[in-house]
């Protein structure tokens, strides 16, 4: 003859314990510290798709005018289009625009990233392409590190 012991577990308490509320149809409870790691991890990762950034940087020719257009895959792939010319203080400098490619990581609400130099669209005489280093700490505002010796101080914000 078998006998079986069946053994129940549970919690008990006389303690009223306080009910969480229950939001209503089409609130959003927002709080990242109660999302699940995964859910904050996918909310952190998401960059913008396209984004256009406006601003100036130096380099040999002096203060220019730069508009940076990102267009990025759901691999965080990114192709952008690096505009630049004159600013009033500088109206010799010549309009041109390349390609760079490379990928972004998320940070905070931003996005850091390396674009190395893929391709000339306009290219005026005597001047080359620079991959640079990008970073947004707050996905409004963008520095960048020019790539080449004689440039320096880029600085942009997001337009679109």
């Amino acid at each position: 003859m078998r006998f079986a012991t069946l053994l129940l577990t549970g919690c008990w308490s006389n303690a009223t314990a306080p009910i969480a509320p229950v939001p209503s149809p089409g609130v959003i409870v927002d709080n990242p510290s109660t999302l699940p790691v995964s859910s904050r991890r996918d909310r952190r990762a998401q960059i913008p798709r396209h984004s256009v950034w406006e601003g100036t940087y130096v380099c040999g020719q002096g203060l220019s005018a730069v508009t940076l257009t990102l267009d990025v895959d759901r691999s965080n792939n990114v192709t952008a289009r690096y505009d630049f010319g004159p600013v009033p203080s500088n109206p010799t400098v010549p309009t041109g625009a390349y390609l760079l490619t490379g990928a972004l990581e998320p940070v905070g609400s931003g996005f850091t990233g390396e674009l190395a130099d893929s391709e000339w669209i306009v290219r005026p005489t005597n001047y080359f392409m620079v991959p640079l280093s990008i970073e947004t700490i707050d996905g409004k505002a963008m520095t960048a590190t020019i790539r080449h010796p004689s440039c320096s101080g880029f600085a942009a914000t997001r337009i679109e």
